[in-house]
């Protein structure tokens, strides 16, 4: 998706504010645990104050009479990882939980990329699928625009298995996850989350709901069938049942947000109509995720 002019000035303002410390950053940026000069160029970043001037380049300061950093690959600062739930579940919604998504790991890679650290996005269904790998460096940004288009949603999933393949390949770093925990298991992705976090990984998830699911508007005889397993069931919907599924529904967003507090990890709850406008600019900033 296209980010508009006036989004992009403003997401330029931002960055991702990590809670921890991470190896591979760069003095000037992000804390780091180790410093030290990489071997492939990746980027530049303007002279702060303290800088090393032997990391200054002098050739493109004697053409523009600017001091410029040089940014190297192993130097690229923190990794954000975005794992996306492409099960069936997500093409629910007008605009679709799934849109909304893409549109999030955009945004986010946006201001990722611009802050010269790596960005990578994975999807989630049955099995963890790498849709990106590892990128640097905002000229690249039009790979994450290429690599979310490719993005459809199908099949079930098994969000336990994905995250804990995903602890399993990867260093600590930020993770981002973007959901709608039905994942077909009671809170088995809670077991997933917490391999993350057991490995060090900051995280944030987000939950997006569709109109649908949370305030359903039907009555009467009618069919359901899970839009990921293919079951139908043959309802009587009255006042009564959608009482219930108003107070199961609760008490499964309450569940969700209590597990997220008890294990340090960051939790945003949206709606699929929510504007990426709200999400980015003032639902992530209060969560302390954007600043």
């Amino acid at each position: 998706m296209r980010l508009s002019t006036d989004l992009l000035s403003q997401l330029r303002r931002l960055k991702l504010q990590p809670k921890s410390q991470y190896r591979g950053r760069l003095k000037g940026e992000h804390r780091s645990r180790n410093h030290g000069t990489g071997l492939e160029f990746a980027d530049y970043r303007p002279y702060q104050t303290g800088d090393d001037l032997t990391h200054v380049d002098w050739n493109l300061y004697a053409r523009s009479g600017r001091r410029f950093i040089k940014l190297f690959q192993a130097e690229a600062n923190l990794t954000v990882s975005f794992l996306i739930d492409s099960s069936s579940s997500m093409g629910l919604g007008d605009p679709t939980k799934l849109d909304l998504a893409k549109q999030i790991v955009t945004a986010l890679s946006y201001i990722t990329l611009a802050n010269f650290d790596q960005a990578q996005i994975y999807t989630c269904q049955q099995r963890l699928l790498t849709v990106l790998a590892s990128t640097y460096s905002k000229t690249q940004f039009p790979k994450v625009a290429q690599a979310l288009a490719t993005i459809s949603a199908e099949g079930q999933t098994d969000l336990e298995s994905c995250l804990k393949q995903f602890a399993e390949q990867n260093e600590p770093g930020i993770v981002i996850l973007i959901s709608d925990f039905f994942d077909g298991a009671t809170h088995a992705y809670q077991k997933g989350l917490i391999s993350l976090v057991r490995q060090q990984f900051e995280v944030t998830a987000i939950q997006i709901l569709c109109r649908a699911e949370q305030q359903p508007n039907f009555s009467g005889e009618v069919q359901l069938t899970d839009i990921e397993t293919g079951q139908s069931k043959e309802i009587t919907v009255s006042a009564q049942v959608l009482v219930s599924y108003q107070r199961r529904l609760q008490q499964f967003l309450a569940q969700t947000v209590q597990f997220c507090r008890g294990h340090a990890i960051t939790y945003l709850l949206t709606s699929s109509e929510s504007s990426l406008e709200q999400v980015i600019l003032h639902d992530l900033r209060q969560t302390g995720l954007v600043q």
